[in-house]
């Protein structure tokens, strides 16, 4: 998590150091600065290439995966607010897959309190409608349940556990629902990234089936 949000740090502050100063020490002083972020944004996008990932990288994934979790109860949150903008659902339907590894994957029903525990599509899952005219979703207790470990040369794979809370409202009541324990599948493979002119291929984290 902490690489990810210096990477987004080295290419603001890069962008800042480029806009032009009238002060001529400024300017050298921005240029200096410039070399060294350019420098360290060439480290990080050779770890992010590397063929393998150290322990410290594998933890770092681990810690963007609690997050994408974390973040997927949000845009589940706005996603099934019936009060809410089409508009901004249809976005958060979209960042909602994009936290996944494939069309593929199937999440527990339980996660909203559906009768059928087997597991949808996402698609499937995504085009159900709750019934709900809002909810309060919560993840809790998120930890390793699987560390990350190599399954091949491109995949890597781990699983966390965690606790779901959540309450809805329908148009006549609020509902507490019984809180549940659920796991999750997370995996961190290479994908196509675009730097600029250039097309990288960098180890990726996204999420798999919960259970």
């Amino acid at each position: 998590m902490r690489k990810f949000s210096y990477i987004l740090v080295v290419i603001i502050g890069y962008l800042l150091l480029s806009s032009k100063s009238c002060d001529s020490g400024q300017q050298n002083s921005a240029a200096m600065h410039e070399t060294e972020l350019m420098r360290d944004m060439e480290d990080l996008k050779n770890e992010f290439e590397s063929d393998e990932l150290t322990e410290k990288s594998l933890n770092a994934f681990e810690i963007k995966a609690k997050q994408k979790l974390v973040d997927l109860s949000d845009y589940l949150v706005i996603y099934t607010a019936k009060t809410i903008d089409e508009s901004f659902r249809t976005q958060a339907r979209q960042m909602i897959r994009d936290l996944f590894a494939s069309e593929n994957v199937r999440l527990n029903g339980l996660l909203l309190n559906e009768s059928d525990r087997k597991g949808f599509l996402i698609n499937d899952f995504l085009n159900k409608k709750s019934g709900y005219n809002s909810i309060d979703l919560k993840f809790y207790s998120i930890r390793i349940s699987e560390s990350l470990h190599r399954i091949n040369e491109m995949n890597y794979a781990g699983r966390l556990r965690f606790s779901r809370f959540l309450k809805a409202e329908t148009s006549t009541d609020t509902l507490i629902i019984e809180p549940a324990k659920m796991e999750v599948e997370i995996f961190v493979s290479k994908v196509n990234k675009a730097f600029g002119n250039d097309t990288l291929q960098i180890w990726n984290v996204s999420l798999g089936n919960i259970h």
